[in-house]
């Protein structure tokens, strides 16, 4: 199952990268097929698939809800809503936190870093979060849990 997601990533990533979207035919049906995690996953549970599908396109929602009621201006597209959806489908609610979390880190280094090199200091500049949540929730799934367990052995 992993494999086709990693597949499924990767190919949403380098449209995403190219042209700025995210296809439908790729995200909505992965939702529904990751779905299957809970069957063939021994670790996932059909509530973790839920939660997941739940949290990861809900939280987005309510970023890009909100973030249109203050700015008046679309901040994320839907594509990347329903791609946190399917990853949320592919590896639940955990993988979920962690992907928003690392996804967030990585995309505003990588944002700060391109600021910098092509001197656009501009709040309009439009960087494509697809690549960013893949390659979080491809760092989930070979080491999420390790990285969780190290994070929170030094908190204590």
């Amino acid at each position: 199952m992993y494999c086709r997601c990693i597949a499924v990533l990767i190919v949403i990533s380098f449209i995403d990268f190219d042209l700025q979207i995210i296809p439908d035919i790729l995200s909505i049906p992965g939702i529904f097929i990751f779905a299957l995690s809970s069957v063939v996953i021994p670790e996932m549970t059909i509530k973790d698939t839920l939660l997941g599908i739940v949290m990861g396109g809900g939280s987005l929602y309510l970023v890009a809800v909100s973030y249109y009621l203050i700015r008046k201006d679309e901040g994320m597209g839907g594509g990347d809503i329903k791609l946190l959806a399917m990853i949320g489908a592919a590896i639940g609610w955990k993988g979920v936190a962690f992907t928003i979390f690392a996804s967030s880190l990585l995309g505003t280094v990588a944002g700060i870093i391109i600021m910098v090199i092509t001197r656009k200091a501009d709040s309009k500049l439009r960087i494509p979060f697809g690549p960013y949540l893949a390659a979080a929730s491809l760092i989930y799934i070979f080491q999420g849990e390790s990285l969780i367990s190290w994070y929170f052995s030094i908190l204590s």
